[in-house]
């Protein structure tokens, strides 16, 4: 028996589907992110950098 023979094609064109409909959603959730302006996403970076200026603020620091 072949490898091919052994695929559970339905299941795997079913998937395939499911993963083309949340790959839509995605895109479409993107395209609304940059329709209004929304601020990229806080990287870890930014909220380490953050954090530690209002720590320094609190420390009697002037706020940037």
């Amino acid at each position: 028996m072949k490898q091919w023979d052994k695929i559970n094609w339905p299941a795997l064109n079913r998937r395939a589907h499911e993963i083309e409909a949340e790959l839509w959603q995605w895109s479409l959730a993107q395209r609304d992110f940059k329709e209004r302006g929304v601020a990229a996403p806080i990287t870890q970076a930014d909220y380490v950098t953050t954090h530690a200026l209002m720590v320094w603020a609190d420390d009697g620091g002037p706020v940037a």
